[in-house]
């Protein structure tokens, strides 16, 4: 499975993620560890680059602009931006307002980001585990 951008007449392709559309989890295609997974190796995702990432999926999931969401949630579209990226940390009446602006209730979009965090940590462990583990090729077998 690959996803391919057509830039300038040439032709280019990437692996497709087995988890969302920003390629957060290890890649199908080259079985190399996701950005988001090695960082979880060496610190644990914070919480707000979880959710910046569910935030994301979510506008979207649902076709819409940041300036779309800016304008509903009436928060200034540079925030919303650094919360989608992780860098900021809303509170909950600002949650609550882009949540309303995604139309996603804001314990469904806290569970989302509870499930990513347990996905990364779970998959970061199988990794880990997986890299010390000797398994036999199939024709040696």
């Amino acid at each position: 499975m690959r996803a391919s951008n057509v830039q300038a007449g040439v032709e280019k392709t990437r692996p497709v993620s087995t988890v969302g559309p920003r390629n957060r989890a290890v890649s199908l295609a080259s079985g190399t560890l996701d950005p988001m997974i090695r960082q979880f190796r060496e610190r644990p995702v914070l919480m707000r680059e979880a959710m910046g990432e569910v935030l994301h999926e979510a506008r979207v999931a649902r076709n819409l602009t940041l300036r779309d969401v800016s304008a509903r949630a009436q928060v200034s579209l540079g925030y919303l931006s650094e919360l989608e990226r992780g860098r900021k940390e809303a509170s909950s009446e600002l949650l609550n307002a882009i949540c309303a602006a995604l139309g996603v209730p804001l314990p469904s979009l806290l569970r989302r980001t509870s499930d990513r965090l347990d996905a990364l940590r779970v998959e970061a462990r199988r990794e880990s585990l997986v890299g010390h583990l000797h398994i036999p090729d199939e024709a040696a077998a």
